[in-house]
């Protein structure tokens, strides 16, 4: 009898657990601010980025990649969290042109441009109120 009270439960938590696991609580698009205090190129990447989620099964991460004006995929930088590192990293292609989408897909997260605090923050609305620190030279 406390198996037929505990399975409606069970259930719950493994679609909760599911919706999580594909990314369906993160946002979909976040905006970016970027300040040209330290890095001025930085400031030339504030925009839109949308979602996008690498990875199989629980190591599954949310990716951010730039969208332009008009909605036209550019891809030429992105959002994305290295695991080495245990931070949020923004990466961009250093050739300036805009490149395919598998092109800054594979760019590794962890050769960054700019970097938060250490986190293990599954959601990068997380890493808001952390310091972000960015890669001069």
């Amino acid at each position: 009898m406390l198996f037929l009270v505990w399975l409606p439960f069970i259930f719950g938590w493994l679609a909760i657990a599911k919706k999580q696991v594909t990314g369906v609580f993160l946002c979909k698009t976040i905006y970016v601010q970027f300040g040209d205090d330290f890095s001025p190129d930085l400031e030339t990447f504030s925009g839109l980025y949308d979602l996008e989620l690498t990875g199989v099964g629980l190591d599954r991460r949310a990716q951010y990649i730039e969208r332009r004006p008009n909605n036209i995929y550019d891809r030429s930088a992105k959002i994305a969290y290295c695991t080495n590192l245990r931070t949020w990293t923004f990466t961009y292609l250093d050739n300036g042109a805009a490149g395919s989408k598998s092109t800054i897909e594979q760019q590794d997260p962890c050769a960054f441009k700019a970097m938060s605090s250490e986190s293990t923050a599954y959601d990068i609305l997380d890493t808001a109120s952390l310091q972000w620190y960015s890669v001069t030279g």
